[in-house]
């Protein structure tokens, strides 16, 4: 099990920045060359994978919604220029948020972090707490894709250290937690990146004393918009032919998949639209120059299809609309970047 303590050393793996009890903060190794990274999850070793974002442009995010206590893991790969994927890059033991108890009660305030004249040093401060403890435990990380926790000290007996030779031009973030009889305190907040005096930064100089971090906070899940009233008929409302051709249905959702059991194929899937005869179903392949959208099929029957052939490790993303209206539907939106096995 690993909680927001604890780390596997191993390189290029997935590793826990911070966990609360509804939020887990992930980073990994920059890929050379990569165009986007595609990240997905599942709430445990034998779900299925979900995706989470197949867009992202940084390295480090932080998902929330999460189910206090619940064990998760994460995956993540890079897509190239050339429409390929790269390997994916996990975590071997699983991600925890806190219980709600032990964030509400028990978790410090992020520490404080102070700049000083003297180059390549920097001065960290944290609460004093009022309960019976051993010492603290300060902990820090390079402020860069995939960068572990790092421990400074666990026998800390004050509320300050002063620390040296930070070289780091990208900055570090620290956090502490108190050391008593319980076996796993929770880590404070991580402070915002700092880089110290003296080491030369790629950032602008405004935001030397408090870098902000580059999480990516999930927005929330998009709501069907409401269905358009059906406009009344002057004429017999049992004859479907004629309710379908004065019916004018909404955008239809994005479809989704899954992979299907057998190599490069791809089940889709998509909601039903009521009156449709059919529907016709696009696909494109992502990252392809000059693609274009391809029917799959023009008429297709049932909400469900199979498309196999698929290039293994490449992209596509799907688009679905309704036939049999007097108007011709537009197509929905794209599905999420689906990638073949």
């Amino acid at each position: 099990m690993t909680t927001a303590g604890t780390f596997s050393m191993a390189r290029d793996q997935i590793v826990l920045i911070d966990a609360r009890s509804t939020t887990l903060t992930i980073s990994w190794p920059p890929i050379q060359e990569a165009v986007f990274y595609l990240l997905e999850f599942r709430s445990n070793i034998d779900s299925e994978w979900e995706m989470l974002a197949d867009d992202l442009t940084l390295t480090e995010i932080r998902k929330t919604q999460l189910v206090s206590k619940r064990e998760y893991f994460f995956r993540v790969a890079a897509l190239y220029k050339d429409d390929t994927l790269s390997g994916w890059i996990s975590h071997k033991e699983p991600f925890q948020p806190l219980a709600a108890k032990e964030d509400r009660e028990f978790s410090m305030a992020a520490p404080v972090v102070k700049r000083l004249k003297e180059k390549e040093t920097l001065v960290i401060e944290w609460e004093a707490v009022e309960e019976d403890i051993y010492a603290f435990e300060l902990q820090f990380r390079q402020n860069r894709g995939g960068q572990p926790w790092i421990t400074i000290s666990d026998d800390l007996h004050s509320n300050q250290v002063r620390k040296r030779n930070l070289t780091c031009k990208w900055g570090y973030q620290f956090r502490v937690r108190p050391v008593t009889d319980h076996k796993n305190e929770p880590w404070s907040l991580p402070c915002e990146p700092v880089i110290a005096n003296g080491v030369k930064s790629p950032f602008p100089k405004i935001l030397m004393k408090g870098l902000k971090t580059t999480t990516t906070p999930q927005p929330p899940p998009p709501q069907r918009p409401p269905k358009k009233k059906e406009k009344p008929l002057m004429i017999d409302q049992n004859h479907e032919d004629t309710r379908r051709q004065r019916y004018e249905p909404d955008k239809m959702d994005a479809p989704w998949f899954k992979n299907a059991e057998e190599a490069e194929a791809m089940i889709i899937n998509w909601n039903p639209v009521d009156y449709a005869t059919g529907y016709e179903l696009q696909m494109i392949k992502c990252m392809k120059k000059r693609a274009e959208w391809k029917t799959i099929a023009a008429n297709l029957q049932g909400t469900q299809v199979k498309k196999k052939n698929l290039t293994n490790k490449a992209g596509y993303q799907f688009r679905i609309r309704p036939n049999g209206f007097r108007k011709e539907t537009e197509f929905s939106d794209p599905s999420n970047i689906a990638i073949a096995n």
